[in-house]
């Protein structure tokens, strides 16, 4: 939450985007980071020549409006996509070192666990955050324009 003083400096009324994470449950904001970052990073791969990474950048996109708008689709969405996350962290290192022919070294070995992990972990935390009372009472607050 921002401090009081700071909403009351703006004479208008907080900005939109700095109106919405007012009241928006800290978790939900760990998720919308990791959105942002995931953007920022799109959109570097995009300006590098990757052409994949509009597909990314737009479906990343969507997917942000569509949780700062309360839509529960969106949620629902991004669970399913998490959990699709979580298979493929555990999967995909395991895949790797059964089809290399001979066992690389501990640098790629150690790259692909904390790779696997980070990814399991922001998967498992997006379940668990959308999945909370108060972050689904927020986005239906949010979607339907009630007071808080």
């Amino acid at each position: 939450m921002l401090p009081r003083a700071l909403c009351r400096s703006f004479p208008a009324g907080l900005p939109g985007v700095v109106r919405i994470l007012v009241g928006m449950p800290t978790k939900l904001r760990m998720i919308v980071l990791l959105l942002v970052l995931a953007l920022g990073l799109d959109a570097i791969l995009l300006a590098t020549g990757d052409a994949d990474a509009g597909l990314a950048l737009l479906m990343n996109g969507l997917i942000l409006i569509g949780l700062l708008t309360g839509k529960d689709g969106a949620r629902t969405f991004v669970i399913g996509l998490s959990y699709l996350s979580l298979v493929s962290s555990a999967a995909f290192p395991l895949y790797v070192l059964l089809a290399s022919k001979h066992l690389p070294s501990i640098g790629p070995i150690l790259g692909l666990v904390i790779g696997a992990g980070l990814g399991f972990a922001s998967a498992a935390y997006t379940i668990w955050a959308l999945k909370q009372s108060d972050v689904r009472e927020w986005m239906f607050r949010r979607a339907f324009h009630i007071a808080e």
